[in-house]
């Protein structure tokens, strides 16, 4: 048995939520009092408590709570591009090869987070300058926008990495799938990618993409004014080409359905509890291979806060620049028991603050920067030690599949 530095983890919380109440987090909801969601289902957290032993003087517990939904649908809030564009009208389209034998390999490593991707370098000169092929369209309501595409072909999926040497104020980046039209994230300024490019390792100084589907990602850079195009630089050293899609629908796409073990059974064929809905199936990348793990999100002490406290192990990821990379899936389940599989699906992407993260009791805690969607659930907690021969119920997305129960 392990024994666990829980206090500190539990002070981490409060430090947080304390930072909250004097104003520097905006607080955004109501707890509903439910305490007999105590724990149940909370993935990789109740597991954790039932390997190690917790040492603590008054043991700590949290109810859960659902966030309430708001007036907007989510399906409503897809972000525009600034401009409006035919694929053909597309002048700037760079084409990786076929990826080679050795780049496919996929590692598959004990105590290892799933790998479901590879890192790709892209061809000279894009991976050192892309700015001085772009063409600009003016825009009637004013700036000017250009817009290129990166296939790999072959992929399911594909994010890209961007090295930012300059990024005038004003600038916008966008990402959209060819494949999908509506699947569009941004805008990012020169804030995000260089919020996310400081204070790392020069072989991580990278800003990564968000997970689009199909082979082609497409990118929108607009400029507020004709010195800011004249002045940007940045470069596309590398792509994450995944092989297999983390939310498309469709039978010979959707990500890992079915290939976890016959232990694992679909949630809700065994639970309407809510705290299901606080799992996620998260992709991050590391060196630009991509990775599949499974997270929780975790409710805190303050009655008046919705912060996006996340619950995941440390072999999955136990770095800043890992968390800077993550996107996240909420509800990749099905509706009912043996019914159709999921056509719903919310991602999230921005990433994470790593806040507090330990190999020996292999877990990593963050926040993660994202507003999260509407009716994910928080889940309660309960710090008390577990008897010895408590039953443990897991809920998460072995082997990337849909929710399991186990």
């Amino acid at each position: 048995m392990f024994q666990v530095d829980f206090i500190a983890l539990t002070s981490r919380i409060q430090v947080y939520v304390n930072r909250q109440k004097r104003g520097a987090i905006r607080p955004t909801k109501k707890i509903f009092q439910r305490r007999w969601q105590y724990a149940v289902g909370l993935s990789f957290f109740i597991i954790f408590l039932s390997m190690v032993n917790v040492h603590l003087s008054e043991a700590v517990s949290v109810d859960g709570s659902r966030k309430p939904a708001t007036t907007k649908p989510e399906r409503k809030r897809v972000p525009l591009l600034k401009g409006n564009y035919q694929y053909n009208d597309i002048s700037l389209k760079i084409l990786l090869p076929p990826a080679a034998e050795k780049e496919q390999r996929i590692q598959k490593r004990k105590n290892e987070p799933l790998q479901v991707g590879f890192g790709r370098d892209v061809p000279d000169p894009y991976n050192k300058q892309v700015q001085d092929y772009f063409t600009w369209y003016p825009l009637k309501s004013g700036g000017q926008t250009t817009v290129f595409t990166v296939t790999s072909p072959g992929a399911a999926a594909i994010r890209l990495a961007i090295r930012a040497d300059e990024i005038p104020q004003g600038t916008e980046i966008r990402f959209f799938s060819v494949l999908y039209p509506e699947q569009i994230f941004g805008p990012f300024n020169a804030q995000h990618i260089v919020k996310q490019t400081k204070n790392v390792t020069p072989r991580a100084d990278l800003f990564w993409s968000p997970v689009m589907e199909g082979e082609t990602i497409g990118v929108e850079v607009y400029a507020a004014s004709p010195d800011g195009a004249a002045n940007l630089s940045f470069a596309i050293p590398k792509v994450s080409h995944l092989t297999y899609s983390p939310r498309d629908s469709s039978e010979n796409h959707l990500s890992k359905i079915g290939e976890s073990g016959n232990c694992n059974i679909d949630v809700v064929c065994r639970t309407t509890n809510p705290v299901k809905d606080a799992v996620a199936k998260i992709i991050f990348t590391k060196d630009g291979n991509s990775f599949a793990c499974t997270g929780t999100l975790l409710n805190d002490t303050d009655d008046d806060s919705y912060t996006a406290y996340f619950m995941t192990a440390n072999h999955c990821l136990s770095t800043q620049d890992t968390a800077d990379t993550i996107n996240s899936y909420w509800f990749f389940e099905r509706e009912t028991c043996n019914g159709a599989d999921p056509t719903y699906i919310v991602q999230r992407t921005g990433g994470g603050e790593l806040l507090s993260t330990k190999s020996t009791t292999d877990y990593s805690f963050l926040q993660l920067n994202a507003e999260m969607p509407d009716d994910v659930y928080y889940a309660g907690w309960d710090s008390a030690a577990l008897s010895q021969n408590a039953t443990v119920t897991c809920i998460h997305h072995p082997a990337g599949d849909l929710k399991k129960w186990s």
